[in-house]
Protein backbone atom coordinates (compact mmCIF):
# COMPACT_ATOMS: atom_id res chain seq x y z
CA UNK A 1 0.00 0.00 0.00
CA UNK A 2 2.89 2.37 0.76
CA UNK A 3 4.43 1.56 -2.61
CA UNK A 4 1.10 2.24 -4.31
CA UNK A 5 0.78 5.58 -2.52
CA UNK A 6 4.16 6.72 -3.86
CA UNK A 7 2.87 6.51 -7.40
CA UNK A 8 5.85 4.39 -8.45
CA UNK A 9 5.39 3.06 -11.98
CA UNK A 10 6.78 -0.36 -11.05
CA UNK A 11 5.64 -2.05 -7.83
CA UNK A 12 7.00 -5.56 -7.43
CA UNK A 13 5.93 -8.14 -4.86
CA UNK A 14 4.62 -11.58 -4.06
CA UNK A 15 1.17 -12.82 -5.04
CA UNK A 16 -1.55 -13.76 -2.53
CA UNK A 17 -2.79 -12.04 0.65
CA UNK A 18 -4.92 -9.72 -1.56
CA UNK A 19 -1.94 -7.53 -2.42
CA UNK A 20 -1.78 -8.18 -6.16
CA UNK A 21 -4.10 -5.33 -7.16
CA UNK A 22 -1.67 -2.85 -5.58
CA UNK A 23 1.29 -4.19 -7.56
CA UNK A 24 2.27 -3.94 -11.21
CA UNK A 25 4.39 -7.13 -11.19
CA UNK A 26 3.66 -10.15 -8.98
CA UNK A 27 5.60 -13.38 -8.57
CA UNK A 28 5.27 -16.60 -6.61
CA UNK A 29 7.18 -16.90 -3.36
CA UNK A 30 9.44 -19.95 -3.12
CA UNK A 31 8.92 -22.16 -0.08
CA UNK A 32 11.53 -23.55 2.29
CA UNK A 33 14.14 -20.83 1.89
CA UNK A 34 15.34 -17.98 4.12
CA UNK A 35 13.48 -14.68 3.95
CA UNK A 36 16.60 -12.91 2.67
CA UNK A 37 16.70 -15.40 -0.20
CA UNK A 38 12.97 -14.92 -0.83
CA UNK A 39 13.54 -11.27 -1.64
CA UNK A 40 16.70 -11.92 -3.62
CA UNK A 41 14.66 -14.43 -5.66
CA UNK A 42 11.88 -11.87 -6.12
CA UNK A 43 14.39 -9.44 -7.60
CA UNK A 44 15.81 -12.20 -9.79
CA UNK A 45 12.37 -13.10 -11.12
CA UNK A 46 11.65 -9.48 -11.98
CA UNK A 47 15.03 -8.59 -13.45
CA UNK A 48 15.88 -11.90 -15.11
CA UNK A 49 19.39 -11.50 -13.67
CA UNK A 50 21.16 -13.95 -11.34
CA UNK A 51 21.99 -12.36 -8.01
CA UNK A 52 24.34 -13.90 -5.47
CA UNK A 53 22.81 -14.03 -2.00
CA UNK A 54 24.64 -11.41 0.05
CA UNK A 55 25.96 -11.35 3.55
CA UNK A 56 23.87 -9.24 5.88
CA UNK A 57 26.33 -6.83 7.44
CA UNK A 58 26.10 -3.80 9.71
CA UNK A 59 29.02 -1.67 10.80
CA UNK A 60 29.38 0.85 13.60
CA UNK A 61 32.22 3.34 13.79
CA UNK A 62 32.75 2.98 17.55
CA UNK A 63 32.53 -0.80 17.73
CA UNK A 64 35.52 -2.54 19.31
CA UNK A 65 35.36 -6.19 20.36
CA UNK A 66 35.43 -6.74 24.11
CA UNK A 67 35.39 -9.87 26.23
CA UNK A 68 31.81 -9.42 27.39
CA UNK A 69 28.42 -11.04 26.99
CA UNK A 70 25.06 -9.54 26.07
CA UNK A 71 21.94 -11.50 27.09
CA UNK A 72 18.73 -10.32 25.44
CA UNK A 73 15.64 -11.89 27.02
CA UNK A 74 13.10 -9.74 25.17
CA UNK A 75 10.94 -10.15 22.11
CA UNK A 76 7.85 -8.38 20.81
CA UNK A 77 5.95 -11.69 20.76
CA UNK A 78 5.26 -13.50 24.03
CA UNK A 79 5.83 -16.83 22.25
CA UNK A 80 9.43 -15.76 21.63
CA UNK A 81 10.10 -13.95 24.92
CA UNK A 82 11.67 -15.85 27.82
CA UNK A 83 9.28 -16.15 30.78
CA UNK A 84 10.64 -14.45 33.90
CA UNK A 85 11.52 -17.64 35.81
CA UNK A 86 13.19 -19.17 32.75
CA UNK A 87 15.19 -16.02 32.05
CA UNK A 88 16.45 -16.00 35.64
CA UNK A 89 17.44 -19.68 35.55
CA UNK A 90 19.32 -19.28 32.25
CA UNK A 91 21.20 -16.18 33.41
CA UNK A 92 22.15 -17.85 36.70
CA UNK A 93 23.37 -20.96 34.85
CA UNK A 94 25.56 -18.71 32.67
CA UNK A 95 26.84 -16.83 35.72
CA UNK A 96 28.08 -20.09 37.22
CA UNK A 97 30.20 -20.82 34.15
CA UNK A 98 31.64 -17.49 32.99
CA UNK A 99 33.39 -14.58 34.65
CA UNK A 100 32.75 -12.01 31.91
CA UNK A 101 30.59 -8.97 32.50
CA UNK A 102 26.98 -9.51 31.41
CA UNK A 103 24.76 -6.78 29.96
CA UNK A 104 20.96 -6.99 29.76
CA UNK A 105 19.58 -4.65 27.05
CA UNK A 106 15.99 -3.56 26.55
CA UNK A 107 13.86 -0.74 25.26
CA UNK A 108 12.02 1.62 27.62
CA UNK A 109 8.88 -0.46 27.02
CA UNK A 110 10.76 -3.63 27.98
CA UNK A 111 12.36 -2.12 31.09
CA UNK A 112 9.77 -3.37 33.62
CA UNK A 113 10.23 -6.94 32.38
CA UNK A 114 14.03 -6.75 32.46
CA UNK A 115 13.88 -5.11 35.90
CA UNK A 116 11.78 -8.00 37.21
CA UNK A 117 14.30 -10.55 35.92
CA UNK A 118 17.28 -8.56 37.21
CA UNK A 119 15.72 -8.14 40.66
CA UNK A 120 15.06 -11.89 40.79
CA UNK A 121 18.74 -12.81 40.36
CA UNK A 122 20.41 -14.17 43.49
CA UNK A 123 23.79 -12.70 42.50
CA UNK A 124 24.15 -9.39 40.67
CA UNK A 125 27.94 -9.19 40.52
CA UNK A 126 29.26 -8.33 37.04
CA UNK A 127 25.76 -8.01 35.59
CA UNK A 128 24.42 -4.69 34.28
CA UNK A 129 20.78 -3.84 33.65
CA UNK A 130 20.86 -1.56 30.60
CA UNK A 131 17.13 -1.62 29.83
CA UNK A 132 15.86 1.82 28.94
CA UNK A 133 19.34 3.30 29.30
CA UNK A 134 20.68 3.16 25.73
CA UNK A 135 19.99 5.04 22.55
CA UNK A 136 19.92 3.01 19.35
CA UNK A 137 23.55 3.90 18.47
CA UNK A 138 24.61 2.97 22.01
CA UNK A 139 22.79 -0.35 21.71
CA UNK A 140 24.65 -1.05 18.46
CA UNK A 141 27.92 -0.28 20.20
CA UNK A 142 27.03 -2.50 23.16
CA UNK A 143 26.03 -5.50 21.03
CA UNK A 144 28.63 -5.05 18.31
CA UNK A 145 31.40 -4.78 20.88
CA UNK A 146 30.42 -8.05 22.60
CA UNK A 147 32.10 -11.35 21.83
CA UNK A 148 28.84 -13.29 22.22
CA UNK A 149 25.16 -12.36 22.31
CA UNK A 150 22.73 -14.83 23.86
CA UNK A 151 19.29 -13.84 22.65
CA UNK A 152 15.74 -14.76 21.91
CA UNK A 153 14.41 -14.72 18.35
CA UNK A 154 14.19 -10.94 18.06
CA UNK A 155 15.59 -7.82 16.42
CA UNK A 156 18.75 -7.81 18.57
CA UNK A 157 19.51 -11.36 17.37
CA UNK A 158 19.76 -10.07 13.79
CA UNK A 159 21.66 -6.94 14.84
CA UNK A 160 24.25 -9.01 16.72
CA UNK A 161 24.68 -11.41 13.82
CA UNK A 162 25.09 -8.57 11.31
CA UNK A 163 27.58 -6.73 13.56
CA UNK A 164 29.77 -9.83 13.93
CA UNK A 165 28.93 -10.74 17.53
CA UNK A 166 28.36 -14.51 17.61
CA UNK A 167 24.63 -14.86 18.22
CA UNK A 168 23.25 -17.83 20.17
CA UNK A 169 19.54 -17.71 19.40
CA UNK A 170 16.92 -19.44 21.54
CA UNK A 171 14.03 -20.34 19.26
CA UNK A 172 10.50 -20.81 20.55
CA UNK A 173 7.89 -19.82 17.99
CA UNK A 174 9.22 -18.96 14.57
CA UNK A 175 10.86 -21.02 11.86
CA UNK A 176 14.63 -20.67 12.01
CA UNK A 177 14.96 -21.92 8.43
CA UNK A 178 13.08 -18.81 7.30
CA UNK A 179 13.84 -16.09 9.84
CA UNK A 180 17.04 -16.93 11.77
CA UNK A 181 19.93 -14.44 11.65
CA UNK A 182 21.26 -14.89 8.14
CA UNK A 183 25.03 -15.23 8.54
CA UNK A 184 25.53 -18.88 9.41
CA UNK A 185 29.21 -18.58 10.28
CA UNK A 186 28.58 -16.65 13.48
CA UNK A 187 25.30 -18.00 14.78
CA UNK A 188 24.20 -20.93 16.91
CA UNK A 189 20.54 -22.00 16.89
CA UNK A 190 19.12 -23.71 19.98
CA UNK A 191 15.66 -25.26 19.74
CA UNK A 192 13.94 -27.81 21.98
CA UNK A 193 12.62 -29.83 19.02
CA UNK A 194 10.56 -32.22 21.16
CA UNK A 195 7.02 -30.86 20.80
CA UNK A 196 4.60 -31.72 18.03
CA UNK A 197 3.64 -28.04 17.72
CA UNK A 198 7.18 -26.93 16.83
CA UNK A 199 7.82 -24.77 14.99
CA UNK A 200 4.75 -22.55 15.01
CA UNK A 201 4.59 -18.92 13.97
CA UNK A 202 2.04 -17.70 16.53
CA UNK A 203 2.78 -14.51 18.45
CA UNK A 204 1.33 -16.07 21.60
CA UNK A 205 1.25 -19.71 22.69
CA UNK A 206 -2.20 -21.20 22.08
CA UNK A 207 -1.60 -24.49 23.92
CA UNK A 208 0.14 -23.61 27.19
CA UNK A 209 0.15 -20.78 29.72
CA UNK A 210 3.84 -20.27 28.88
CA UNK A 211 5.56 -21.48 25.71
CA UNK A 212 6.93 -24.93 26.57
CA UNK A 213 9.34 -24.73 23.62
CA UNK A 214 11.20 -22.15 25.74
CA UNK A 215 10.49 -23.26 29.31
CA UNK A 216 11.81 -26.79 28.64
CA UNK A 217 15.15 -25.64 27.22
CA UNK A 218 18.18 -26.96 29.13
CA UNK A 219 19.90 -24.10 30.98
CA UNK A 220 23.14 -26.04 31.37
CA UNK A 221 23.30 -26.81 27.65
CA UNK A 222 22.76 -23.13 26.86
CA UNK A 223 25.37 -22.03 29.40
CA UNK A 224 27.84 -24.57 28.02
CA UNK A 225 27.48 -23.11 24.53
CA UNK A 226 28.04 -19.60 25.88
CA UNK A 227 31.14 -20.69 27.80
CA UNK A 228 32.63 -22.53 24.81
CA UNK A 229 32.15 -19.59 22.46
CA UNK A 230 33.56 -17.07 24.91
CA UNK A 231 36.62 -19.27 25.42
CA UNK A 232 37.01 -19.63 21.65
CA UNK A 233 36.85 -15.87 21.13
CA UNK A 234 39.27 -15.31 23.98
Amino acid sequence: MMAYATGAKKRIGFKNEMRSWLLTNTFLKKKGIHRVEEYVDLLQQFSGTHITSPEVVLSHASTQKNDRLVININSEASSRRLPVAKAISIIEAVQERVSQEIFLPGSPKEKPFVDEVYNGLAVKKNIHNMAGKTTLPQLLELIGGSAVTLTTDSGPAHVANALGSHSIVLFGAGNENNTAPYNRKNRTIIRLGELGCEPCTKNSCKLYDQPKCLTLLDENFIAGNVEALLNMNR
